[in-house]
């Protein structure tokens, strides 16, 4: 109860990038049960970690979720809960940050929609810290 929510860093910001052909694993498609890949367009979302050095308490997980606007209405179109990559280990291998992949065909697109990113942080009791957005765009 007397435990802090993480907190993102001052200026900290939520980045998001295009994948054209990023990879998509299909496990017992052939014959043989041998693992194939193809390729497909993704988003990569990337946004910074959380330590108790510049936050009250560290973030193990992250809820990332992809929010579409039309108008004034606003709606959550994809989510994911990602963990910090070193969660498990000690602070000091955390990597500065951390991603989370989306399918580009799960994102909509066109006809005045905009998209933006959304991450909000949580400690290992579910506490949640404010979230941070990346621009509509």
């Amino acid at each position: 109860a007397a435990s802090k929510p993480p907190t993102f860093a001052a200026g900290a910001e939520v980045s998001v990038e295009w994948i054209a052909e990023g990879h998509y694993r299909k496990f017992g498609s052939t014959e043989k049960g041998v693992e194939t890949s193809e390729t497909h367009a993704q988003i990569k979302v990337s946004f910074p970690t959380i330590t108790t050095a510049k936050s009250p308490t560290r973030a193990y997980d992250f809820a990332v979720r992809c929010e579409a606007t039309v108008g004034d209405a606003v709606r959550t179109v994809c989510e994911s809960r990602v963990f910090s990559p070193h969660f498990a280990m000690g602070e000091q291998w955390e990597p500065a940050r951390a991603w989370c992949l989306f399918p580009a065909a799960a994102i909509p697109s066109g006809g005045g929609v905009r998209t933006r990113f959304v991450v909000t942080p949580c400690d290992s009791w579910g506490n949640e810290g404010q979230p941070l957005a990346s621009p509509w765009q």
